[in-house]
């Protein structure tokens, strides 16, 4: 039997069960229920970027590289999670069927006498410093920034408090509600210098604590045995720099596991055996460094339920708070040992910290320089810091993106090897030079703008897939202008529930430019006349979005106007240009190739266009993630507000996003070459921060394995069950990479455990619990999948795809359902099969031989540029292709 790849009537073997069922599902389609989803919307479809200023929506949330800070009068503290993420604390109901999910993990206030209310904020690109007041007059100011894990707290008064209860806390439960509201547990257990340089450690005194959810479970959840012993608290040398150790040990009121959701798919809950025994009972130590040591350290119970209150001899001047461990939750049955023998390590992880916390770092300017000789990019970065106390040391924080891709091998090199501080967070391992400066350098940007692909000679493989390739093109330049293409799904009920593709005039020129050179002769002329047409009537400078009406329609099946109509107004995910206000820089790449297929020469005009948008790229940006603020390249998650918290309803893809900026950056660096320029050195430290982000967040599940954020359960009979799907304890199988990322968190795809997927019922045996858009690898253009390659991923990526393809089988094939269930998941996507495809081509560089089994059959009777596309990177892969 021949397989559809070798047959040159390929576009006609769509199996005729499929072609039913799309045309039955779309016919359904129009009736009653085609009213469009997107009318039920009441908040903005994007939002705007805030950066480090706080967010009206949740709190005025300020997040910085450790701590989120919420505004509930005074400041309230929080740190990590949601479910989707790296793990929080775990929360809900232990009668509850769902069991428990992650949420972040509460701390309270940290607040003067009195009622507070936020007076001010005064925010940079990188810190925030909100400043609250109570009825007296008297301030408190906290700086959040992405340069530190730590916070800072200034005031004059000579009294604090903190770990308070909010007077009406968010998320608080019922009795059965774990757990407890934010600021009812306090960190009591410390540790502080005493005489002779030796370790003081003790209790504040006791406080009533809930009891742990589950607690009959095989005895897994009972507290840790306590050591508490007398109540005495710490005492200091008056007026001298200090630090003082919080933590919670037996008391600690958080659960939580170091296995996330996307390499265990289920809930916590007794049903669930395996999945429990994840879970354990998790601390925080908190770091204190003082500019002048307090008075006194105090456990005050009130009528909230109690706060730690520090006196001071007269102000109490500068605090800095830091989680020792970063967002590695430590394990509160080890805690709580640290009152019989406090660790040396840890007495040397505070002194280290106490100095670096002296100077605490606010500010930096930043400074990119490209030498086109050396092919080599070269960035500076400047620190300014406020001092805290007089024996502190200054280092200058590596971005921990950055930082984590130097961890995982990237090749970038630092004018001083970093010290890596053993602090991980969410975002990266926290990482340092010593001084207020450092510049770290990246080569090899010069060749990709540079270099040309130089297809080799047809032979006896490609030359039935070139002919197949020449038909394809001839039906898009005898049918003249096309409509964007409309995959309608899950018919008659959820009509907007669908996706349009090539709405975006510049990637009819990236499709069409990757086909030109497979063409013969006279196609070649034929097409060049086609797309000077298209450019002249859709100029992508010029024109947001082509619309869904005007044109001949691709479909198999009949789309009546009205429903094309409704593809006009941003109603889900899956088209970005749906969502842009004006083009983005990501329409340069097309332009660019237009320009280099039709041999013109851009006017300056245009190249003053995308210089404009390059520099608008450059806003919205993050320091610490080489990513986005929240906001910047964001959109609606879902039109019911009600099914999503408001931090969580607007996200972005961000692997999406690094794709479409640097193929953006690198069209505008050719359309600069095209005319005698070179492009400014800040479009080339932009592009040497993506491709090092592009490659952290390929890497990002290697660092939870390193960092210890991801840790194999000692219970022999999970760690065999986590083996059965992938080795999980081996980090090369650590190949989960970031969906999402902002100042807020991480979040990583769900799905990833094969064994987990195919024991969901309602997911159906061998069937992925998998995400039916899947943004990894959107928008590869060559340069990027090459780029890729060079730096060492392609073992990655042959992972990666390799636990895909094991996880959904049919995902190259057109119009294949996703899940069995009829759910919103039902059909796989074009744009899935097409970037999982160039996946297997550009970076895992499979075999031309299995490239073909993989194209399949058209989504589209005309103009599948996706079919095309896969086609023309076949043939080249059978030819062969050197870029010169």
């Amino acid at each position: 039997m021949k397989s559809p790849a070798n047959e040159s009537d390929r576009g006609k073997n769509m199996d005729a069960y499929q072609y039913c069922k799309i045309l039955f599902l779309c016919l359904f389609s129009f009736g009653v229920f085609s009213v469009p989803l997107y009318a039920q919307k009441n908040i903005p479809t994007t939002i705007p970027v805030t950066g480090m200023r706080g967010e009206s929506m949740s709190r005025n949330r300020v997040s910085g590289l450790a701590f989120h800070v919420e505004d509930a009068g005074w400041p309230s503290l929080m740190m990590l999670g949601h479910q989707h993420g790296l793990i929080g604390a775990l929360a809900g109901s232990a009668k509850s069927a769902g069991g428990l999910v992650p949420v972040p993990l509460s701390y309270g206030l940290v607040r003067l006498t009195g009622k507070g209310q936020r007076i001010s904020e005064d925010a940079s690109e990188v810190t925030n410093t909100t400043t609250c007041s109570n009825e007296k007059g008297q301030t408190l100011r906290v700086t959040v920034t992405r340069l530190s894990p730590a916070i800072l707290c200034e005031g004059e008064t000579s009294e604090i408090e903190w770990f308070a209860q909010e007077e009406n806390p968010a998320g608080s439960g019922n009795q059965n509600s774990f757990p407890p509201s934010p600021g009812s547990v306090k960190p009591l257990r410390w540790a502080a210098i005493g005489a002779e340089g030796t370790v003081a450690v003790g209790v504040l005194g006791k406080q009533p604590v809930s009891e742990m959810p589950f607690r009959d479970w095989e005895k897994r959840f009972d507290r840790p045995s306590s050591l508490l012993s007398k109540t005495v608290s710490p005492s200091f040398k008056p007026g001298a720099p200090a630090w003082l150790l919080l933590w919670y040990g037996s008391d600690s009121p958080f659960l939580t596991s170091k296995v996330p959701e996307c390499l265990y798919s289920e809930s916590f809950h007794p049903s669930k055996p395996l999945r429990m025994r994840t879970a354990y009972s998790a601390d925080v130590p908190f770091l204190f460094v003082f500019e002048k040591a307090p008075q006194s350290v105090e456990w005050k119970t009130d009528k909230d339920g109690g706060h730690l209150h520090f006196s001071f001899q007269e102000r109490m001047g500068r605090i800095v708070m830091l989680p020792l461990f970063g967002h590695d939750l430590q394990s509160a049955a080890t805690t709580e040992k640290w009152l019989e023998r406090f660790p040396d390590e840890i007495k040397a992880k505070c002194e280290v910290w106490m100095k670096l916390l002296g100077e605490f770092p606010v500010s930096v300017k930043e400074e990119a320089v490209f030498d086109d000789k050396a092919d080599q990019v070269s960035i500076t970065q400047k620190f300014g810091f406020v001092k805290v106390h007089d024996v502190g040391e200054k280092m200058s924080p590596i971005p921990p993106m950055l930082a984590l891709a130097r961890q995982q091998e990237c090749p970038v090199e630092f004018s001083t090897p970093p010290t890596d501080l053993k602090c991980p967070t969410q975002f990266g391992p926290v990482m340092g030079i010593r001084g207020d400066k450092f510049t770290w350098t990246f080569k090899g940007l010069g060749k990709i703008i540079q270099h040309r692909q130089m297809i080799g000679p047809s032979n006896a493989k490609s030359a039935d897939l070139e002919k197949e390739l020449i038909a394809e093109t001839d039906k898009v330049l005898s049918a003249g202008h096309l409509a964007p293409f409309l995959h309608i799904r899950q018919a008659p009920y959820l009509t907007s529930w669908g996706s349009a593709f090539w709405t975006d005039p510049s990637e009819i020129h990236y499709f069409l430019s990757e086909v030109f050179p497979l063409l013969p002769v006279k196609e070649q002329e034929r097409l060049r006349e086609y797309m000077k047409t298209e450019y002249a009537a859709n100029p992508p400078e010029k024109v947001l979005r082509l619309e869904t009406g005007n044109g001949k329609r691709r479909e198999f099946y009949e789309v009546p106007a009205r429903i094309a109509k409704m593809y006009e107004t941003p109603n889900r995910i899956y088209s970005a240009e749906f969502f842009e206000e004006t083009p983005f820089l990501y329409r340069a790449y097309g332009v660019s190739r237009y320009y280099e297929t039709i041999e013109e020469k851009p006017s300056e005009q245009i190249v003053r266009y995308w210089r404009n948008a390059m520099q608008d790229s450059l806003a919205g940006r993050q320091w610490d993630s080489l990513g986005w603020f929240r906001g910047k390249y964001a959109w609606l998650r879902g039109q019911n507000p009600e099914n999503n918290t408001p931090l969580y309803r607007h996200y972005q893809q961000t692997i999406r996003c690094v794709h479409r900026d640097f193929a953006g950056l690198v069209g505008y660096l050719r359309l600069c070459a095209m005319t005698g320029g070179k492009g400014e050195s800040e479009a080339w430290g932009q592009m040497a921060k993506l491709l090092v982000l592009r490659f952290a967040l390929a890497r990002y599940g290697r660092y939870l394995f390193r960092s210890g954020l991801f840790q194999m359960p000692e219970d022999a009979e999970v760690w065999e069950y986590l083996r059965r799907s992938t080795d999980w304890s081996r980090p090369e199988n650590h190949f989960e990479q970031v969906w999402e990322m902002s100042q807020h968190g991480v979040r990583l795809p769900l799905g990833l455990n094969k064994e987990t997927g195919r024991n969901n019922p309602s997911e159906g045996v061998g069937r992925a619990q998998a995400p039916f858009f899947h943004p990894t690898f959107l928008d590869l253009v060559p340069e990027t999948g090459n780029a890729l390659a060079d730096l060492g991923l392609t073992e990655d990526a042959k992972a990666y795809l390799r636990q895909w393809g094991e996880l959904q089988t049919n995902w190259h094939v057109a119009y294949a359902d996703n899940r069995p269930s009829g759910t919103e998941g039902a059909q796989m996507l074009a744009c899935d099969s097409h970037s999982l495809f160039l996946a297997h081509s550009r970076i895992a560089k499979t075999p031309p031989e299995q490239l073909e089994r993989f194209i399949h059959v058209p989504w589209a009777a005309v103009g599948d540029f996706f079919y095309m596309h896969k086609l023309a990177e076949t043939i080249k892969a059978y030819r062969g292709v050197k870029w010169e």
